[in-house]
């Protein structure tokens, strides 16, 4: 395949577009000295402080692997942004609790992400962002089934 003609390939673009988002992030969050994963973490567990989230829930919600769950929770640990513990509920399963270090870091992470999220719609009709949410949502879905296809 010609290389011109991969750059109008759908999974190109996407992940053309996903490189860019994550070093635009990285070098916002940089002075926090956290990665894009582990600000995207905190964020979310900041935003589930109401309920006992484990490392299984952060995979899941992100579609990634455990393993790497893991390694994220592992430096946020390192750093004192959270705790390991067990559940209340059940006591088989791990929970994590941000610590009040991350209490500096909320507004910090909120305007990140707000500029990044602002950045990406720049010029594009709220028509297109809504076509191209609703597009996205598509093809990832239909990216998961041939996954458990091929599972």
């Amino acid at each position: 395949m010609e290389q011109d003609d991969r750059k109008n390939q759908i999974g190109y673009l996407i992940k053309k577009l996903h490189i860019q988002t994550e070093c635009t992030m990285a070098h916002a969050v940089k002075e926090m000295g956290l990665t894009p994963s582990q600000t995207m973490a905190i964020g979310y567990l900041r935003h589930h402080t109401d309920q006992e989230i484990s490392p299984i829930d952060l995979s899941r919600h992100f579609d990634i692997s455990h393993p790497t769950v893991v390694g994220i929770l592992k430096r946020l640990e390192e750093k004192n942004y959270i705790t390991l513990e067990r559940s209340k509920t059940d006591s088989r399963k791990k929970i994590i609790v941000l610590t009040d270090k991350t209490d500096d870091l909320d507004r910090k992470i909120k305007e990140t992400l707000t500029h990044t999220e602002e950045v990406l719609r720049k010029g594009i009709s709220i028509e297109d962002q809504e076509t191209f949410k609703r597009t996205a949502c598509i093809m990832i879905e239909n990216m998961k089934k041939e996954r458990i296809l091929n599972d």
